[in-house]
């Protein structure tokens, strides 16, 4: 009797052979983040001079705006095929 693959991801490690997406993502994913640091910081330099609590949405919205793509770029590397 054989045993199957061990799951990974939800996916049988035999099924993931030859797939190049994980350096794509990791290159897209550090271009785009370096890209997003290079925003938020340019923006914020508008948002300091204003009221305090604009400056505290501002820092929550831009710490957290960028875990949707993040989230679907991880997802589209682990995907098979």
């Amino acid at each position: 009797m054989t045993r199957a693959p061990p799951l990974v991801s939800g996916v049988r490690l035999r099924d993931r052979r030859g797939m190049s997406r994980g350096p794509i993502a990791l290159a897209a994913g550090l271009a785009g983040f370096t890209a997003y640091l290079a925003l938020v910081v340019a923006l914020a330099d508008h948002v300091i001079p204003l009221h305090w609590a604009v400056g505290l949405a501002y820092y929550l919205v831009a710490g957290l705006a960028w875990t949707w793509p993040a989230m679907h770029l991880m997802r589209w590397a682990l995907r098979a095929g």
